[in-house]
């Protein structure tokens, strides 16, 4: 493509040059969801993380999906009670659930995996078990009243869907 049909972009941290169109807009399927690895809502649990990018980032990303394309349909990735997530971290993220909206999500509790960084973290830092279950069970809670708002906001229109195959 001729220089003046690509542009440079810069999102959560990494840099690529992409075609005119958007970098998330898919031309197959003109589709309207887009996956979204958020991880944390907390710069200090995304930096333990080691994500080479910050929350306010990555709200500004799905900001400018959203300009373009109003209706577009966001899920994305969590991971709840890392080692040394406090509840002012866990805070955090659940603040920025709410703020994004996000149509899905998929949260997970933390668990220790052997020959990671992280399960090499001091044991004061790990979190109980019945925290994990806490968040996890309130995210996805947070989570599921959003999609049902969004969904509720559907009844009664018109709506084009793409099937594949049976389910």
């Amino acid at each position: 493509a001729a220089a003046s049909d690509v542009y440079k972009r810069q999102a959560l941290g990494y840099k690529e040059e992409y075609d005119a169109k958007p970098w998330f807009w898919s031309d197959q399927y003109d589709t309207k969801l887009q996956i979204a690895g958020l991880s944390s809502g907390s710069d200090k649990v995304l930096k333990a993380m080691r994500r080479p990018y910050k929350a306010a980032k990555f709200v500004e990303l799905i900001e400018r999906m959203r300009e373009v394309r109003s209706d577009i349909a966001v899920s994305t990735d969590i991971i709840v009670g890392f080692p040394g997530e406090g509840d002012a971290e866990y805070a955090e993220t659940r603040a920025l659930c709410e703020k994004v909206r996000f149509d899905n999500a998929y949260v997970f509790r933390y668990s220790k995996r052997r020959g990671t960084p992280a399960a090499e973290m001091d044991d004061s830092l790990q979190l109980p078990e019945h925290v994990k279950v806490e968040r996890n069970q309130d995210l996805i809670g947070l989570i599921d009243q959003i999609g049902s708002e969004k969904n509720q906001a559907l009844v009664s229109t018109r709506q084009q869907v793409l099937c594949e195959g049976p389910s």
